[in-house]
């Protein structure tokens, strides 16, 4: 075991990320290991208090899976989505902000046009907080998740359970397009963050990313940057109701590709940007 003290042990664990962090990410990624791992609050870390129970062999694996850039959400196995906490592994990708600003966009367009017994599909669920948050909080709706990992299916399941929620959920290749038999005729929200990310942008992204989020969940061919959203599209233009709405995240790089393809399958776009100012988003409907 080893014997420390908070602020020692917040120093040592900053000071030695800090190789590969800024100094400010740097301490916000400590304290979330320690306030997790360890229980410890600001409070305990600004007043120094001496910490027993920490083995060395934990301190010094936390410290070698944070130098491999290995996301902290991995090593903590959770991360929060809209206030509530979500188990995520190497089979799912980390929610981002602009996917709870997505979640948002739909529950603004559910509370300003309630409707009675949503039905609710989430194309490649992932962790499944998409699907488990509106089910939380759209009340009486029916949600279903669909995702080709099996893997992904486990963990959007096990947060279904932790948030008491129901959503049904199946295993499915959406470009396959066998859909499951039991499946609703339609569906009042279609909600989706699809693979996007080109392989020329591979680059272009951070270590922890390619080294450690799942490929599938995250990449789609330089020569059909659109592939997912050229399927979702065509089940959305036979699955939704004439005021049904579908709502997708965007690769910034593809805003008005992606609106003239939704277009050209029948449906009424709408771009939103995120809190960056980028084009993240694109929401779609039969109607106008």
């Amino acid at each position: 075991m080893l014997t420390t003290s908070a602020r020692q042990l917040f120093d040592h664990i900053t000071h030695v990320i800090s190789s590969i962090y800024e100094p400010e990410e740097a301490r916000s990624i400590t304290f979330w290991l320690l306030q997790n791992k360890l229980g410890l609050t600001k409070t305990s870390i600004l007043t120094d208090k001496v910490i027993t129970s920490v083995a060395a062999k934990d301190f010094n694996d936390w410290i070698a899976r944070l130098l491999r850039h290995e996301p902290i959400q991995y090593i903590l196995g959770e991360t929060e989505f809209r206030g509530r906490t979500f188990r995520v592994n190497s089979h799912v990708l980390i929610p981002r902000p602009e996917t709870e600003e997505l979640v948002e966009w739909v529950l603004e367009e559910y509370k300003s046009a309630p409707v009675k017994n949503c039905r609710i599909l989430d194309i490649g669920t992932g962790s499944g907080c998409i699907a488990v948050s509106l089910a939380a909080e759209i009340p009486g709706s029916e949600v279903w998740a669909i995702d080709i990992s099996s893997g992904a299916i486990s963990i959007a399941e096990q947060n279904a359970r932790l948030q008491h929620v129901t959503v049904h959920f199946r295993q499915m290749d959406i470009l396959a397009g066998n859909l499951p038999e039991e499946f609703p005729v339609y569906f009042d929200y279609i909600i989706s963050n699809p693979p996007y990310v080109t392989i020329a942008e591979k680059d272009q992204m951070l270590t922890n990313v390619i080294a450690y989020e799942p490929h599938q969940a995250l990449f789609v061919p330089d020569d059909d940057p659109l592939l997912f959203y050229k399927v979702i599209a065509s089940f959305s233009q036979s699955s939704l109701p004439e005021r049904g709405k579908l709502f997708v995240e965007l690769n910034e790089h593809f805003p008005q590709e992606t609106s003239t393809l939704m277009q050209s399958f029948g449906l009424h776009t709408t771009i939103r940007h995120d809190l960056f100012g980028k084009p993240r988003m694109l929401c779609g409907s039969l109607s106008a």
